[in-house]
Order: structure tokens, then sequence, then C-alpha cells
């Protein structure tokens, strides 16, 4: 069964839902100059690459799984 859903969508999804957990659940607040909707630099990055790696390994599972082309 082929889903017409984009890698893009499937990046996008778990980016958002990363961040949102990385916000409220690193436990480092320090006050930065740095600071994007009351999230620091650090949080953000860490957050965006554990997004990466859990969307790419999804892609890769959906795509071995052929559930996505």
């Amino acid at each position: 069964m082929l889903i017409a859903v984009s890698t893009n969508i499937i990046f996008i999804v778990v980016n958002t839902i990363c961040v949102i957990l990385g916000k409220y659940s690193v436990q480092n607040k320090k006050n930065e100059s740095y600071s994007i909707a009351n999230i620091n630099l650090a949080e953000l990055l860490a957050s965006m690459s554990l997004g990466h790696i859990i969307s790419s390994a999804t892609v890769l599972g959906l795509k071995s799984l052929n559930l996505i082309q």
C-alpha cells in the first residue's frame, strides 16, 4: 500500500515534534543572547539534530517497507 507522503513532510513533522519536546525537556536554562521563541541556540541545535536522526530512520524504514516511494 503506497501512501502519498513526501519525505519533506515527514522531516517537518518529526523535527517540529523534537523541537517542542526539546524546549520543555532540556534542563539547562541559561540566559543567552541567541534566543528564538524562548528556546536558546543550544537547545534548538540539539533538538534539530535529534529530529534529523529520527526522521532519516523513519524515512529509511518506510521506504524499506515500500510504504512510501
